[in-house]
């Protein structure tokens, strides 16, 4: 079930956060290992690296029985989300000024976030990514005691394991 399109400038950081709406704080702390592997997770709080800083980033947010990776996905992530009873849960970049809230019913879930890029002609090289357009699907899906995975990940990317599952929030000692 689709919740929701909208499109965002994820800037220089590079970030897409999903989190629960009554979190203090939106967005995570990043060090190596988090940026090595793609993604910085804490409980009800996880941001994603996205493809491209300068490129518009196309959002779709679903709640989903299953999932499958798309063909055109050029890196994919798994991690654990809790969505708590009576919540709703926030999707945006730092610097994004619209407020994106979608309802995803209470439960456990495999958050799982795909990307690539947008078709275009002709195709961006390699150099020319930073400015691509992208795409990226949210899709929770209902799934106890979910593990954070890398799904399918670009070339050039190396992340060692185990994957880092704690993080801080951004002003948080």
């Amino acid at each position: 079930m689709l919740l929701g399109r909208f499109t965002v400038f994820p800037g220089e950081e590079r970030t897409l956060a999903v989190q629960i709406q009554s979190e203090e704080f939106r967005f995570n702390e990043w060090n190596d290992k988090h940026i090595e592997q793609g993604f910085s997770w804490r409980p009800g709080s996880v941001s994603f690296e996205t493809l491209s800083d300068i490129g518009l980033l196309a959002v779709e947010v679903c709640v989903e029985p299953t999932f499958e990776i798309a063909p055109s996905a050029i890196r994919a992530v798994q991690v654990p989300f809790a969505v708590p009873e009576g919540e709703s849960i926030f999707v945006g970049a730092l610097i994004d000024e619209e407020d994106h809230r979608f309802v995803v019913p209470p439960g456990d879930y495999a958050l799982v976030y795909q990307t690539g890029l947008v078709e275009a002609d002709p195709p961006p090289g390699p150099s020319e990514l930073d400015d691509a357009d992208t795409w990226c699907r949210l899709s929770f899906v209902r799934q106890d005691n979910t593990q954070a995975e890398i799904l399918r990940i670009e070339a050039g990317y190396m992340p060692v394991l185990p994957l880092l599952m704690q993080a801080r929030a951004v002003g948080v000692e």
